[in-house]
């Protein structure tokens, strides 16, 4: 993870890059400590970005929510 002005980046396997792309799953869950938590939410992102692990193909969407349980994020976004 990380920070470009009011966008998020992350990575993804092809297995979920491709659901998460093609929009049958809007949604990124990731392990994240309450540090790196607070950071998200201190920069309050507008985008997220997703890259390919393998092709480094990528794609951006406008997060609708960022929600937390335990330890994991859930950052939703609306399909285009």
């Amino acid at each position: 993870m990380h920070f470009v002005e009011d966008t998020v980046y992350f990575k993804s396997i092809p297995e979920f890059y491709e659901k998460e792309e093609d929009n049958r799953k809007c949604n990124t869950v990731r392990e994240m400590p309450g540090v790196e938590y607070s950071t998200l939410l201190g920069i309050n992102p507008e985008h997220i970005v997703i890259q390919n692990t393998e092709t480094s193909e990528d794609f951006i969407r406008e997060i609708t929510d960022i929600s937390r349980w335990k330890n994991l994020v859930i950052i939703s976004w609306d399909e285009y």
